[in-house]
Parts: C-alpha cells; sequence; structure tokens
C-alpha cells in the first residue's frame, strides 16, 4: 500500500510513503503466532504457515557443467522429489526452480544452492527473459515450496507425532528444544560451503539419532524419567557436535 502526503502549497514537493504488512507465521497445531518462519513450531514441532500469499521466486541463473550431478543430487534430497528431470533443468539455466513461495523459505533455498557452487537470485516477480527458442522446463515447485528438508520426510512426520503424543508440556517442550537444536544443526551445515562434506559424518549421525530416539519412544507405555534422562543426553550430543563445528570454523577463520 502506497500513501501520497502533500502539503498546502500547489508546488510542494509530494512525499510518498510505502507500507507493506507484516507476514505472520501461524502454527497449524497450537496456533502460536510468529514474526520469523519456523520449520519446526518452538512449542510443539507443528507445521508454521504463512498468513499471506507471496509472488516471489528463485531462479538459478547458472551450475558449472562439472557440478550438475552434485547439484540434481543436493536438490532431489532437499525437494523430496525424485521423479523430476534435474539434469535437463540445470542445462537449460537460467531456470526457474520454485515459484510464488515465502521469501524466507527462498532464502534458505538460495543459501543452500549457493553453498553448492550454484549461483541463484531471489525475485519479488517474474524476471525478464531473452527471446529463445527453447523450451522452458517447469519450475520444480510452482507454489508454495516447502522449507528444505534436511531430514526426510518420514523421520520429520515421526519427530512431529512424538511430540504430538506427550501429553505432559513439560517434556514436549524437552523434545521440543532437543528436535529443534538437531535440526539448527543440521541447517547449519547445509548453509555453510564446504561443511556439507566436512561434517558428512555428523548428517548421518543427528539423522540415526533422532530416528532411534522416535521409534524407541512411539509406544505409549514409557517412563518419563527415563525419556526425560534420555532426551538430555542426546541434546548434549547435538551440543559436542556444534561445539566441534565451531572449532572448525573459528580455525578456518584463523588462517584467512
Amino acid at each position: 500500500m502506497k500513501i501520497q502526503i502533500r502539503s498546502g502549497t500547489s508546488n510542494a514537493r509530494v512525499r510518498q510513503i510505502t507500507v507493506r504488512e507484516k507476514t505472520i507465521y501461524v502454527c497449524k497445531q497450537c496456533h502460536n503466532r510468529y514474526y520469523s518462519y519456523y520449520f519446526f513450531c518452538p512449542q510443539c514441532l507443528g507445521v508454521v504457515a504463512s498468513s499471506t500469499k507471496h509472488s516471489s521466486l528463485l531462479q538459478i541463473i547458472s551450475c558449472a557443467p562439472g557440478n550438475l550431478e552434485e547439484t540434481a543430487a543436493l536438490l532431489a534430497q532437499l525437494s523430496a522429489v525424485n521423479a523430476f528431470d534435474y539434469a535437463a533443468a540445470l542445462k537449460s539455466a537460467p531456470w526457474v526452480c520454485i515459484a510464488q513461495t515465502d521469501p524466507a523459505i527462498l532464502k534458505t533455498w538460495k543459501e543452500c544452492l549457493e553453498a553448492a557452487q550454484v549461483r541463484v537470485a531471489i525475485f519479488h516477480s517474474a524476471p525478464p527473459t531473452r527471446t529463445s527458442r527453447r523450451k522452458l522446463l517447469p519450475p520444480l515447485f510452482a507454489q508454495d515450496a516447502p522449507y528444505p528438508f534436511f531430514l526426510p520426510p518420514s523421520l520429520t512426520e515421526e519427530i512431529r507425532g512424538l511430540a504430538a503424543s506427550i501429553a505432559s508440556a513439560s517434556l514436549k517442550l524437552q523434545w521440543s528444544e532437543t528436535a529443534s537444536l538437531a535440526f539448527h544443526l543440521l541447517e547449519g551445515i547445509y548453509r555453510t560451503p564446504s561443511e556439507r562434506i566436512l561434517f558428512v559424518d555428523f548428517l548421518f549421525q543427528i539423522e540415526e539419532l533422532l530416528r532411534e530416539f522416535t521409534r524407541r519412544y512411539s509406544s505409549p507405555k514409557w517412563s518419563e524419567s527415563g525419556f526425560l534422562k534420555r532426551c538430555e543426553k542426546l541434546k548434549e550430543s547435538f551440543r559436542q557436535m556444534q561445539s566441534e563445528i565451531d572449532a572448525v570454523r573459528e580455525k578456518v577463520q584463523d588462517q584467512l
């Protein structure tokens, strides 16, 4: 929305103020409202969605020929979509990969792809295209793209399902903190150049630790004290991983 302000004189300069609607994110499960996007609701690990529709899009500008196979595999993993001709789409770049999606989600996609040495840009409307006879390939997501899947969708659902099954508010919060800590670890690795290679073992470890925990407590019969103890132990494992990552980052920075 744009507002124009005029003073009383006829030759006065017109001032224009642009007002944008504040995007609110709402958890579909507990209905908490946030001003920032979260993949997992911090309170209940529910699905958080934007309150407004978006027209922003993500375009892959170029991908090095020697990097096509790796980028295709990364896109398949982060999108959880296997039935797509990524190689053809990447070869036809510039390619609108994602359309009509929340900029907060696009920003993370952009950082993950840039960490894999792919040139990417976010546009708030369709970018200009050169006249060409080549066939334009459809986007991977035409609208409302999901946040990158740093974990398999099935495991993500198990994580959410465990939170929903916990009756105790304090235990639910403990599990939410644990799962969120793991997710932030994964997010940091994927968004930082070279760390997906340096810490590939952590990617597997985090996934396996979460899978083991969720399956252990998928049964309704378990003790609260045992749950709390194992939850704290799991958090400590993730904190230790984060400390090792931070130490490597600090060492790299010192060498620059």
